[in-house]
């Protein structure tokens, strides 16, 4: 049913973004970096820009829900397209549901207090999620603008409080670009829900750029109150609250906790609601077993549950939250990216692109070297958990891509884009 607006996918994405990775990461920028902490967050906006392009003019082609899953079958068809589906499904929902568990982990950190809530957080935006796509696009519109319009006014106080006399170190910064890239990732929610838009292929695209856009506008600004607030020295994990008790007095924390419950739960709502896109897709197209097949196809209801019970069982182990993390980077991120970005190439390999035209190639070739620096700086010396990861999706993508149902031939890539 196609029924959401323009307003609707930059809330989706931006309010994906705007979640535990601001919070998480902030602190961890601007204490290595100081003010060269804006050269991360910048940069990495910008480099994840390349990728959502590339993401955007699939979607004019192809604007189904959970498009993400399928965009590799419709560019290269047959065994291999199937394959490359399959994975980047998987995948996608692998970095899905660990972001979601991974935001539950950090939760308690951020806010200084109840152990209890990540799982209130993780019960509640499924309980949003299992009402329909309308209602949760409404609920997350609803929490979004009230967290943005918040969020905005306490950075902004900081800013204009603060004096603290961070360094400006560009190099680090620039090190620091994985890290922030980190925090701009839910913008593929817009492509995974492209089936449930209006007008998919004119609002997808924009609603995926501004949603960048804005969320990086946030960021800047709030690690720019952090930077202007809290001393050298001092910034950690709850740095916005910190810069918050400067800037405004200690009932400001309040406020901050406030705004962070709201942010974090809007990252799981958006987060499962995308991911239970793409394995709805994946069982139409029969790649589940037969009860799953049965079960998660048509709708996504019962992914939607699945996905907040597995949640709540990966955040029950925060000592794994390391691990997690570099799992939903390499496995769960880095890899659905590559898939696609090879779909793009393989897609418009006859000729200019949609939005890009010929400068398709250098485009393409920066958003690899995003996904080289998306991965690097990782700590893969110790990501033997991710290893295992990426195998066990190879396998069973092989496994369960040969029950994929090649009844829908895909688009030549001489199609039209509208």
């Amino acid at each position: 049913m196609r029924e959401l607006g323009l307003l609707d996918g930059i809330m989706m994405g931006a309010g994906g973004m705007v979640g535990a990775a601001i919070f998480a990461y902030s602190g961890l920028t601007v204490s290595e970096a100081g003010y060269g902490a804006l050269l991360s967050w910048g940069l990495a906006a910008a480099l994840m820009a390349t990728i959502a392009i590339l993401y955007s003019e699939l979607a004019l082609r192809h604007p189904e829900e959970g498009a993400v899953a399928l965009f590799p079958y419709r560019a290269f068809g047959g065994r291999v397209g199937a394959f490359l589906s399959v994975l980047e499904g998987l995948g996608y929902y692998l970095g899905c549901l660990i972001g979601i568990a991974v935001s539950a982990i950090v939760m308690p950190q951020i806010l200084g207090f109840g152990h209890w809530v990540p799982q209130l957080a993780i019960l509640a935006s499924t309980a949003i999620a299992l009402a329909g796509i309308r209602p949760a696009s409404r609920a997350n519109l609803a929490m979004s603008l009230f967290m943005m319009a918040a969020l905005a006014a306490l950075a902004s106080v900081e800013v204009a409080k603060g004096g603290a006399r961070q360094v400006l170190d560009l190099a680090r910064g620039v090190e620091l670009v994985p890290v922030a890239m980190l925090g701009y990732g839910a913008w593929t929610a817009i492509v995974s829900a492209a089936g449930a838009f209006s007008d998919p292929r004119r609002t997808v695209p924009r609603a995926v750029l501004a949603s960048i856009a804005l969320t990086a506008a946030f960021y800047l600004l709030v690690v720019a109150g952090v930077a202007r607030t809290v001393p050298p020295g001092e910034v950690g994990l709850g740095a916005i609250a910190e810069a918050a008790s400067v800037a405004l007095g200690r009932w400001a924390r309040g406020l901050v906790a406030s705004i962070a419950v709201v942010s974090i739960l809007t990252t799981m709502l958006v987060l499962n609601l995308a991911s239970a896109l793409a394995l709805s897709a994946l069982a139409e197209h029969g790649a589940l077993p037969g009860a799953l097949r049965r079960s998660f196809r048509g709708s996504p209801t019962i992914p939607v549950a699945v996905t907040g019970l597995l949640a709540l069982l990966f955040s029950s182990r925060p000592d794994l939250f390391y691990a997690l993390t570099l799992v939903g980077a390499i496995a769960g991120t880095g890899l659905p990216y590559l898939v696609n970005v090879l779909a793009h190439m393989r897609e418009f390999s006859g000729g200019k692109s949609p939005i890009l035209g010929r400068a398709r190639i250098p485009v393409s070739a920066l958003s690899l070297l995003a996904l080289v620096l998306l991965e690097a700086n990782l700590g893969l010396e110790e990501a033997w958990g991710s290893a295992a990861a990426l195998l066990a999706l190879v396998l069973l993508s092989w496994i369960l891509s040969r029950r994929w149902r090649h009844d829908t031939c895909p688009s030549s890539p001489s199609q039209p884009s509208s």
